[in-house]
């Protein structure tokens, strides 16, 4: 993989947030118009086209990723999705695609956290591990140990606090229906 400056830091990575925003209100807008195009098939050429780009470099990857991901994700919402859509949608609602997509964020927020101590831990304990053995103990260890915390990060703090501005928004949907019905 390729050297990627400044790591994770949004603020240096904008442009992924802002392509997931725009990708948002783009989906809104087509998923309201009654087009009968199936975009995988294009998606998949575009991005095939941008990875034999003689000019193609390891960064246009993303990109390349993006097209497929959101032509599958504007063909799925159809009435009448193509069965290889199907057969794709089913791979990613399936009961464990989507409990980790409910705990992604806590995945996000503690997997760094996980690699550093696990990585500290190895290397003070098991120093004489190869090189290979030290990436697939790492690996296996982050893995279980970012779910386990992702899992408790998400039932402790998430679901109170998605609780705690539900209740807000409904005390304050109250107050608005009872000073416009006085």
């Amino acid at each position: 993989m390729p050297f990627v400056e400044y790591g994770a830091f949004l603020p240096m990575h904008i442009e992924y947030f802002y392509a997931g925003g725009l990708s948002y209100f783009l989906f809104k807008r087509l998923q309201s118009s009654q087009i009968s195009i199936e975009f995988f098939p294009i998606g998949l050429t575009l991005s095939i086209l941008l990875l034999f780009n003689p000019k193609f470099n390891v960064y246009m990857l993303p990109c390349a990723i993006w097209l497929n991901f959101f032509s599958i994700l504007l063909d799925i919402q159809k009435t009448q999705p193509p069965s290889y859509i199907k057969l794709i949608a089913k791979l990613f609602s399936n009961p464990i695609a989507v409990y980790l997509g409910k705990i992604s964020y806590s995945i996000y927020l503690s997997h760094m956290l996980v690699i550093i101590a696990s990585q500290y831990f190895l290397l003070k304990y098991f120093p004489t591990l190869s090189q290979e053995g030290h990436m697939y103990t790492l690996g296996a260890i982050t893995i279980i140990v970012t779910l386990a915390i992702s899992h408790i990060l998400y039932k402790v703090i998430e679901l109170r606090g998605i609780a705690l501005g539900k209740n807000l928004v409904n005390k304050l949907n109250r107050r608005l229906e009872r000073r416009q019905g006085a």
